[in-house]
């Protein structure tokens, strides 16, 4: 196992285990929404048909009234009405507003073709009930084109929003400052073979993949054969380099070593040195024990997975909390179903 992939295991182990206890919360608030899931389980039984000293208690009713439903729905309502979008506007003196419009125009192609809205209302829609939600920016083939090489930008929604793990040390709403991401997806066994037949894991016996799954817990789950998982993730990651950038005699800067010709750095008093760190994003496809997709250079400086978030609560405890519009009002909901049902 190469460095960079444990570096990777490493990551994502800290990533789940510092929100497990947000997920399993978050799990509980999408159950809220399905009204035979309203109910806890221990309730349900004590509800059930009863023989009681000879006598036969029958089942007592458990009605569920979608309370929320209303307020929720007037939450996505506003959402879609509002038509979210980015506007694009110059803002320093050499920029153009003929060159803003183009790249409105640009961009409003890429809402059109991804339907951009369909993935922000997804995931708003997860945030407004569970807290958080995400969709993501990739690239792919463009079928319009001649050339086979040719890239379009697209908006896709994230069908299981849970699937995402964040670098939890990221200090913006935003994750914006994060370092690193992943994108796990749970393959069927033979899924996985036909997908990436010429995998090392591909050959692997079923004691192999138990190995695995002993020493990389949920990378390999399951029973065997029909029953096995096997855990992809596509892996985001920022490396930074430090470049020093020095004053020059008219004012600019210049990374140090690369000052153009005609210009002098500043020498005495008046020199002036900064560090900057640069930052690169790279994307690969990882399972337990190997690269499956080689580590890729992509375009832009930050990880495109977008986060959209209901409420965040203050940290307390070292714990950070996002809640949405279930998770405060389950109880009030358990109230009124109860009280209906007696």
């Amino acid at each position: 196992m190469t460095a960079d992939l444990q570096q990777a295991l490493d990551r994502f182990k800290v990533g789940s285990d510092a929100d497990v206890e947000q997920r399993n919360r978050e799990v509980d608030a999408l159950r809220f929404q399905v009204p035979d899931l309203c109910w806890p389980t221990e309730v349900k039984d004590q509800r059930k048909p009863q023989l009681i000293g000879g006598v036969a208690i029958p089942q007592r009713p458990m009605l569920s009234i979608p309370s929320l439903d209303q307020p929720i729905q007037l939450v996505l309502n506003a959402e879609k009405a509002a038509h979210l979008g980015i506007a694009i506007h110059p803002l320093s003196d050499d920029a153009e507003e003929t060159t803003a419009e183009v790249l409105q125009g640009l961009y409003r192609r890429i809402e059109v073709e991804s339907r951009a809205s369909l993935a922000r209302s997804w995931a708003f829609e997860r945030a407004v009930k569970a807290g958080r939600g995400y969709y993501r920016v990739i690239t792919e083939p463009d079928p319009d084109s001649d050339d086979p090489f040719d890239q379009r930008i697209m908006i896709k929604r994230i069908l299981q929003q849970g699937s995402v793990v964040l670098d939890p040390f990221a200090q913006e709403p935003d994750y914006s400052d994060g370092a690193w991401a992943f994108i796990i997806n749970d393959m069927p066994w033979a899924a996985y073979k036909r997908r990436y037949p010429n995998s090392e894991m591909a050959s692997f016996s079923e004691d192999e993949l138990s190995a695995v799954g002993m020493s990389t817990q949920s990378w390999v789950s399951g029973d065997e054969g029909e029953g096995r998982a096997v855990r992809v993730a596509e892996y985001y990651r920022m490396e930074y380099e430090t470049v020093s950038r020095v004053l020059l005699d008219d004012g600019t800067d210049a990374p140090e070593g690369q000052v153009p010709p005609g210009r002098t750095a500043r020498t005495g008093n008046e020199a002036r040195t900064r560090q900057e760190k640069r930052p690169t994003l790279y994307w690969s496809t990882i399972n337990a024990i190997e690269e499956l997709e080689p580590k890729q250079e992509m375009d832009g400086r930050y990880i495109p997975i977008i986060p959209v978030v209901g409420r965040e609560l203050i940290p307390f405890e070292q714990e950070r909390r996002w809640v949405g519009m279930i998770e405060p009002n389950k109880d009030a909901v358990r109230l009124l179903n109860y009280s209906a049902s007696s």
